[in-house]
């Protein structure tokens, strides 16, 4: 959107990015915004939305940290592909083969839309734009929806409607090149 001076944008494959414009700029600061090291919501943390049945029986059964090394339970550590791939019980290349309906889904969907709730809480971008591997299973976007839907239960009023959600949180317009035509934008305002 041109009008909008804000945006965050999540990229989720091996594993987890976030990058935020807020007034026009790209935030910049100690160093690059590191969102997928933020802790992915569990039990109780937003009273709507339980933790997805998968991710409790591999924490309790299989000992389930996260595969995020320094943050455990990270965004990055649920959501990235080694950790669903850990998940499912499948190498990460075989993710592609799993069919839609498989729980694995569940934690990714609910991880992302942790994220995307920590962000709107925090930031109030007035969209959230997510894309990269793991997103190509396009049946994530209306669960990380209803998710974030449920996640916030009305608090920000700008929200409270579940079809707002459908223009806020989309799909990159540059597909798998959306990494690319950023950088490029970046590079292009520096010079």
């Amino acid at each position: 959107n041109a009008q909008a001076s804000s945006c965050a944008y999540i990229t989720c494959g091996t594993g987890v990015g976030v990058g935020l414009v807020v007034n026009g700029q790209a935030v910049r600061g100690l160093m690059h915004p590191e969102g997928g090291k933020i802790p992915c919501a569990l039990a109780g943390a937003f009273k709507n939305v339980p933790t997805p049945p998968l991710l409790v029986e591999a924490m309790q059964d299989m000992n389930f940290t996260g595969v995020d090394e320094k943050h455990g339970m990270s965004i990055e550590g649920v959501a990235g592909s080694h950790a669903l791939a850990e998940l499912a019980n499948v190498k990460p290349s075989d993710l592609p083969t799993l069919d839609d309906s498989h729980p694995v889904w569940e934690c990714a969907a609910h991880a992302l839309a942790s994220c995307c709730a920590t962000l709107t809480l925090m930031v109030s971008p007035e969209r959230i734009v997510i894309g990269g591997g793991i997103l190509r299973r396009r049946c994530l976007y209306v669960m990380i929806r209803d998710k974030v839907h449920a996640m916030l239960d009305g608090y920000v009023y700008p929200l409270s409607d579940r079809a707002k959600l459908d223009t806020y949180i989309v799909a990159s317009e540059q597909g798998d090149d959306a990494g690319l035509h950023g950088a490029l934008s970046l590079a292009l305002r520096t010079q």
